[in-house]
């Protein structure tokens, strides 16, 4: 029998492959728990070592002590504690290890669970759980936790037999889906199949999930789809209060919630969005197409301007009453202040600009006070 994975040849009813862990049988924790290593090295004893048939009172008394769940079996005691008292050493779970190095210490805990182990390796009388919080960290055990005699040669080999049966446990474990790859698979198939209104009912269903607040963005991106531009935005801006403001969602939100009012045709709104997209992205920060969408708010940025620019005597008077020059954008989120980047335009754009500002004046004070902001805008474009 080999393993299908790498290849390597197995022993008959082997569950699973010793070299790279691929399980062979549908196999629990407790399956891949043995007893040998300690039964072989004269370990186990009826007063601080246990495993197998572990006496009820013990495992009554760690689990109080250790912190163990009632839904875990007990595969294995070894107490330190003076006195037989239960409240100090280590305990294998079908969960998980917990370790209380010193009960006079109880911010010294140790606990972990299963899943999060990649493998184990023994070395210089220590365990090494490699995987403890991420893959690249560990948490070292030093093998008296696993052992009562103070054998250099003994540890030596029960330390290398736990090592790789604690590999072979902790590899037992089916990972769980994550939801969000589960969720953003199936509506990604929909979309595929051009299912858009399923796809819409399924992103409003997914949203305010916890894990899932990235369905704002695919339900805003199918109501954009059909052309529904007020209930796209709406739905970004719910989508806006469930994250941080500079977050990367926020950031994409803000990308797709100024994609769709620039294409209902509001280039005054769209620009306030769009610089936030510019301040907040960051290179990785890619389309499907690999643009990167700060590049892209970039070059809408410059084609709003011009498009509110030109179209700028078509807003409510109460919106264009002021006009503020600047010499790059800082923050565009005023109602009622129109800020314009004076390095960005040419003299033609100046001009046009310049009869804006004339036809927008309506007393002789704002009118000097506009001819004023003329001069100085073609100053610093000369």
């Amino acid at each position: 029998m080999f393993c299908k994975k790498c290849g390597r040849q197995l022993n008959e009813g082997a569950r699973v492959c010793p070299n790279c862990g691929t399980k062979i049988q549908n196999v629990s924790v407790k399956d891949v728990f043995s007893l040998y290593a300690w039964k072989h090295e004269g370990e186990l004893n009826d007063s601080d070592c246990f495993a197998g048939r572990i006496p009820e009172d013990v495992k009554g008394s760690v689990r109080q002590n250790f912190g163990i769940d009632f839904s875990e079996d007990v595969l294995f005691v070894r107490d330190t504690s003076f006195w037989n008292s239960r409240d100090q050493g280590l305990v294998i779970t079908s969960s998980g290890v917990y370790c209380i190095p010193d009960n006079d210490s109880p911010d010294g805990k140790i606990a972990f669970s299963w899943d999060i182990v990649r493998n184990v390796i023994y070395k210089d009388s220590v365990l090494y759980f490699f995987g403890y919080g991420d893959e690249t960290d560990y948490c070292q055990i030093h093998i008296s936790f696993f052992m009562k005699d103070d054998d250099d040669r003994k540890a030596y080999r029960l330390g290398n037999k736990l090592a790789q049966m604690f590999t072979s446990m902790a590899q037992s474990i089916e990972p769980e889906a994550d939801p969000f790859d589960e969720a953003w698979n199936y509506y990604q198939q929909l979309g595929n199949e051009g299912k858009i209104d399923e796809a819409l009912r399924f992103a409003l269903s997914c949203k305010d999930k916890d894990g899932l607040e990235a369905f704002h963005l695919y339900a805003g991106a199918c109501y954009g789809q059909k052309g529904d531009y007020k209930n796209a935005i709406a739905i970004f801006d719910e989508g806006l209060t469930k994250c941080e403001p500079q977050s990367p969602l926020a950031t994409w939100l803000y990308y797709y919630k100024y994609s769709w009012i620039h294409a209902s045709g509001n280039d005054a709104e769209a620009r306030k969005f769009i610089l936030l997209v510019i301040q907040n992205a960051t290179e990785d920060m890619k389309r499907d197409d690999g643009l990167s969408i700060r590049e892209d708010a970039m070059n809408d940025l410059e084609a709003c301007d011009k498009e509110y620019v030109a179209h700028f005597l078509e807003q409510p008077y109460n919106k264009r009453k002021v006009l503020l020059p600047v010499n790059s954008y800082t923050d565009l989120s005023q109602n009622h202040l129109n800020v314009i980047d004076i390095k960005k335009w040419t003299v033609q754009a100046f001009r046009s600009l310049s009869v804006i500002l004339l036809l927008t004046s309506s007393t002789w004070g704002i009118h000097t006070w506009h001819k004023s902001i003329c001069r100085s805008i073609a100053m610093s474009l000369n």
